[in-house]
């Protein structure tokens, strides 16, 4: 993306809820990247969110609201800066 749109991304206003570790809903959501039913990875307003758990699976995309909803057991919520470290792009 061009520089202007990082900047103006940023003002998205960004939540995360997270509903007995079974119902998750995120708002300022740009763009889900993958998903599989142990890993969603989601590309918000503030970084990288990767989402790890077991029988996770999408409920619900907005893309005009920019919100998500998740349903499943959600075991980790890492927020990502984006870059990989060395050894994770050799053994990707």
């Amino acid at each position: 993306m061009l520089k202007n749109n990082e900047q103006s991304n940023q003002t998205l206003p960004h939540s995360l809820s997270l509903n007995n570790r079974e119902s998750l809903n995120l708002s300022g959501v740009l763009e889900v990247i993958s998903a599989t039913e142990n890993t969603i990875n989601i590309k918000s307003s503030y970084g990288h969110i990767t989402i790890n758990g077991t029988k996770l699976k999408i409920k619900n995309l907005n893309e005009a609201e920019k919100e998500l909803q998740i349903q499943g057991m959600v075991t980790e919520i890492k927020y990502n800066n984006g870059k990989k470290r060395f050894l994770e792009k050799c053994f990707k």
